[in-house]
């Protein structure tokens, strides 16, 4: 829904009173999880027609996944007496080995001398003046 008006300082926006049945309407969308272009084509339409559909089909989403819901927790309810599933599974391909030193990363290359190296601070290296720039020539400070 387009609001009538945004308040540029709280970002509150407000409706006209006609804007009031299609906020009644999006909210029981929501409510009903109904995906985003059901909404549109809701509105869109202002059939009751279109809207039992929209709400049937999404009914049988919704009635899907309540029954793959239900099977698995009825298929955890029956393994709960299995001491298997309480176990920690420990097959000689899954335990830990201890690793070797740098498995698995790139191979340490030896560091430039320090002097060549910037500090940080943006001074040259080994320069303790915190917060000070350097004079970079050609540049007015």
């Amino acid at each position: 829904m387009v609001p009538a008006g945004v308040d540029c300082r709280t970002g509150y926006r407000s409706y006209y009173r006609s804007q009031l049945i299609d906020a009644a309407i999006v909210k029981r969308l929501r409510q009903l999880d109904v995906p985003l272009a059901g909404f549109h084509t809701v509105l869109d339409a202002r059939d009751p027609g279109v809207t039992g559909k929209i709400v049937g089909r999404h009914e049988a989403r919704l009635n899907e996944r309540l029954a793959e819901t239900e099977h698995i927790v009825r298929e955890l309810e029956e393994s709960r007496g299995d001491p298997a599933i309480h176990r920690r599974y420990t097959s000689a391909r899954w335990r830990r080995r201890p690793r070797r030193p740098c498995e698995g990363t790139w191979p340490r290359l030896p560091l430039p001398p320090s002097s060549t190296v910037p500090s940080a601070r943006g001074g040259p290296p080994g320069d303790r003046r915190r917060g000070r720039r350097r004079a970079v020539p050609g540049r007015d400070p």
